[in-house]
């Protein structure tokens, strides 16, 4: 394998994590839709973000002070008490039984999604360093680009496909994904940026660093229950418009950042800012993407959505170098958190433009939860 990497040498744990993530979350989802509607639907949406987010930032700060107290062991085992309360409530759960069909998976489909995404992120990392000259670039380019293409063939013919593409005939679903691809991308370049640059330019530690975005989870944790309730009551179209936009506003502040960065001067503001924003954003949009689906596709569209947000994040971030350049800079961070400003704004666009709120009629139909 490239650069002498052995078989031994693979994190498979990381690889199992990682698909029972993938398992994990369009189910939470997909319970949610099932047994709620409405604002109260939006509710729950809002804390599943909250709690969601609070463990997005909280979990990496607690493995790095488990690593430097202890031993990064450790860090495997935090994982055993949520999964035993977790397992404990979800036996709680009672849900109206549905007819299961019998599904076969799409192994070729995976490979050939699996295989471009990995070939096409792999050559855009490598393009700052090599540049476009180099000729196994763009053959590894030219066949992720390729087999991606075939994948999007082989999925409309297909009887059982992994991307059931008629779920993108909705027009919420398919224009919150494309609002997805924008707000996403820009929030894991941004997120990723700040952190690096705390640490290579401005000299915080890992810990500061990571500590420096805990107001995000917090502030979320304090909104997102009311902005979901909000958005499943008055409709998500504006509160996805408005909340890029804010976000946009605390990157722009964020990219004012200089070599010193003292946090309370320089970083909080935008990142208060941008935590706003956030709030905004994320609850509306799990509910737009989900809402008119049916609960029935809810687990396969929340798991098209989680991915659609992953993959997007995972090639800005592949593209960061195209837009700082070979080292990180002052000049470099301040181009990649405009440009991350410019994608959220993108994605507040696109809701505006296409989101359409549920008529009176479907918001008079809401049930309880069951």
């Amino acid at each position: 394998m490239c650069g002498g990497t052995k078989w031994r040498d693979i994190d498979f744990g990381s690889i199992a994590a990682g698909a029972a993530g993938a398992l994990l979350v369009p189910s939470s989802l997909a319970i949610i839709i099932r047994a709620f509607s409405g604002a109260a639907q939006g509710r729950a949406i809002g804390i599943w973000t909250a709690w969601t987010g609070m463990a997005f930032v909280l979990g990496p700060l607690l493995g790095g002070w488990l690593v430097d107290v202890a031993s990064w062991r450790w860090v495997f085992a935090i994982n055993l008490a949520p999964v035993v309360i977790t397992l404990v409530l979800i036996g709680r759960i009672h849900l109206e039984q549905t007819v299961v069909t019998t599904w076969r998976p799409d192994w070729f489909g995976a490979v050939l999604c699996t295989g471009g995404l990995a070939a096409t992120v792999y050559a855009l990392i490598e393009l700052p360093v090599v540049g476009w000259q180099a000729g196994w670039l763009q053959i590894l380019l030219g066949l992720g680009i390729v087999s991606l293409g075939i994948f999007g063939w082989y999925e409309r013919r297909v009887s059982q496909p992994m991307l059931p593409l008629q779920l993108f005939r909705v027009r919420n679903f398919w224009v919150g994904n494309v609002a997805t691809v924008a707000i996403y991308g820009g929030l894991t370049v941004a997120t990723f940026l700040l952190t690096l640059y705390l640490q290579q330019v401005a000299g915080y530690s890992a810990l500061a660093a990571g500590s420096a975005l805990l107001p995000i989870p917090v502030i979320m944790f304090g909104l997102s229950s009311r902005i979901g309730g909000l958005a499943g009551t008055y409709g998500p179209r504006w509160f996805m418009a408005g909340g890029p936009m804010v976000a946009a506003v605390g990157f722009g502040l964020l990219s004012r950042i200089q070599n010193e960065a003292v946090y309370v001067s320089d970083v909080l503001p935008g990142v208060l800012v941008f935590a706003v924003g956030l709030a905004l954003t994320v609850s509306p949009l799990t509910t737009a993407v989900l809402a008119d689906i049916g609960a029935a596709r809810a687990g396969v569209g929340s798991a098209v959505n989680n991915a659609v947000s992953r993959v997007a994040g995972l090639l800005a971030t592949a593209m960061v170098g195209l837009v700082i350049g070979s080292q990180l800079n002052q000049a470099g961070y301040a181009r990649g958190m405009l440009a991350t400003a410019v994608a959220m704004a993108i994605g507040g666009v696109v809701s505006a433009v296409g989101i359409l709120n549920p008529s009176p009629r479907s918001k008079s139909q809401s049930r309880a939860p069951v």
